[in-house]
């Protein structure tokens, strides 16, 4: 089903530098310049209290005769609002005549310290208050037009209260790329006369004040995950009714179906055999010209192994019950861990929904149903696992290879799905068990010998690949000891020998 080939053999230096080509080509896609302004992408902007998500971005005109700043977002859509008017921008230029402060904090760069420096104990939480971000105080006036957020933004600080200083005190753009920033508009923003003295070294935050001056999108966080949450049915129904509210809950709790699945071979593969894995169209044959493909209806799925009737089923459904390992069939330890979808889990497979860990778990463990977990060449953690991890650190899922020996250096593909800030990313561990090619002399080193890093699949950059790949990495280090490998390098996983791609398809 998974093939270790799927990179193929190739020389460390060809490899590392296609990743790298990956990652400057989308690194020059999302900062544009037009004539000399400099743009970046931005997660979200906070205008006080009052937080916007879509179409963000921040640029900067330099120019010695009239430089100036620019935010730009998408209006909030309102329902009776003109279908041409929720496509439109708000835009905001701020001249440095009304800036007071400048602040900046880039996350990548404090986790690149820590994991030089293992004796700092500061460590902000994993969600998203680690984010990187600029924070600037700004005069509202007409021409920036910020003195129509008078409810949300402080048009003057003077005799404010403690609670509204911590939410309407600054306006916050959330970066989605520290390299972008700190490369190209730092470097800008420094160079120019009017704006380099709000810039100085001292406007870098630390861990230790970040957190103050982004309480506007902490609040925007908490909501979103408070939204999430909720129930689907329980959402969309304005009743109060107690009588509804319990039939809700009775028929969100209704159990749909228990996996893996307890049946006859045959009856499994009858019940299989008219099932899709994707609706829509998918690739019936890949063109020899021009790159063309044929596109036609979904295949049916081919007939699964059973799992028998015999399987242990789990009596406990938390979490540290799911913590020995997402394998579907009988291991070592002779226990079988199921996944139970209920009719709220289905709900979640609405367009607009969001999904949860159940509906990842239960599909990374179907994709691998046919895979032995202890000879296959991949492996799949459950959602959970990178949340313990980040917890509790490596000695807390130990347990979740040795209880099932799985030798995770034996694997070519480690699969961790991490849900984390309202967002799903995955990070792929490719050739751990080959550390040690990396630690090889240049004249030592084959041309083809398999290359160990870490690819790192975020669609929205939400969250911070070098403090996941720091966190992953401690763990393989753990787990190097654990189980005595490469004893002539205890510590052979670092940035340097492990490195971190974020490839994106063109």
């Amino acid at each position: 089903m998974w093939s270790p080939h799927l990179f193929p053999h190739d020389s460390t230096t060809q490899m590392r530098q296609a990743m790298k080509n990956s990652l400057e080509d989308t690194s020059g896609a999302r900062l544009r310049k037009m004539g000399n302004r400099i743009k970046v992408d931005a997660v979200r902007i906070a205008i006080g209290k009052k937080v916007f998500s879509h179409g963000c971005e921040f640029s900067f005109q330099p120019g010695t005769h009239a430089p100036f700043l620019r935010l730009r977002y998408k209006k909030e859509a309102k329902d009776n609002m003109p279908t041409a008017k929720k496509d439109e921008d708000e835009v905001h230029s701020i001249t440095p005549d009304s800036i007071e402060e400048m602040h900046y904090f880039l996350a990548d760069k404090n986790d690149e310290e820590s994991e030089l420096d293992d004796s700092s104990n500061l460590e902000l939480s994993s969600g998203s208050d680690a984010m990187s971000f600029l924070a600037m105080r700004i005069k509202p006036n007409k021409s920036n037009r910020l003195n129509k957020f008078s409810s949300a933004y402080l048009q003057s600080t003077d005799g404010a209260e403690k609670k509204d200083l911590a939410l309407k005190q600054y306006i916050v753009v959330e970066l989605r790329s520290d390299d972008e920033f700190e490369t190209n508009m730092l470097e800008a923003l420094r160079k120019s006369p009017s704006l380099s003295a709000f810039l100085a070294e001292e406007s870098q935050l630390q861990k230790r004040s970040a957190k103050r001056y982004i309480g506007a999108l902490l609040e925007d966080d908490r909501k979103d995950r408070q939204s999430r949450a909720a129930s689907p049915k329980r959402r969309k129904t304005r009743s109060s009714s107690r009588t509804v509210e319990s039939k809700l809950s009775l028929e969100d709790n209704k159990t749909i179906l228990v996996y893996p699945f307890e049946a006859d071979e045959q009856v499994f593969d009858d019940a299989c055999k008219d099932m899709t894995e994707v609706g829509g169209k998918v690739i019936v044959e890949r063109g020899q010209v021009d790159d063309r493909n044929v596109w036609g209806k979904p295949q049916a799925i081919e007939p699964s192994f059973s799992v028998g009737p015999e399987s242990e089923a789990a009596t406990s459904t938390d979490d540290n019950d799911a913590a020995a390992s997402s394998s579907a069939s009988n291991g070592p330890s002779g226990r079988t861990h199921y996944l139970t979808i209920r009719n709220d889990d289905m709900d979640r497979l609405e367009q607009g929904e969001f999904l949860n860990d159940t509906l990842i778990d239960f599909f990374m463990r179907w994709i691998w149903r046919k895979d032995d977990p202890n000879s296959s060449k991949v492996h799949f953690f459950t959602s959970h696992f990178f949340s313990t991890l980040d917890d509790e650190g490596p000695e807390s899922v130990s347990s979740w290879t040795a209880k099932k020996n799985i030798d995770i250096f034996n694997k070519t593909f480690v699969f961790i799905p991490i849900n984390e800030s309202l967002h799903w990313s995955l990070c792929v561990v490719v050739n751990p068990g080959h550390i040690m090619n990396e630690y090889a002399d240049d004249d030592e080193q084959s041309a083809d010998h398999d290359f160990p890093c870490i690819l790192f699949l975020d669609s929205l950059k939400a969250h911070r690949k070098k403090r996941v790949a720091n966190k992953v990495r401690k763990w393989l280090n753990y787990e190097a000891n654990r189980l005595k490998k490469f004893e002539q390098n205890p510590e052979p996983f670092n940035h340097k020998t492990m490195e971190v791609f974020d490839p994106k398809s063109k």
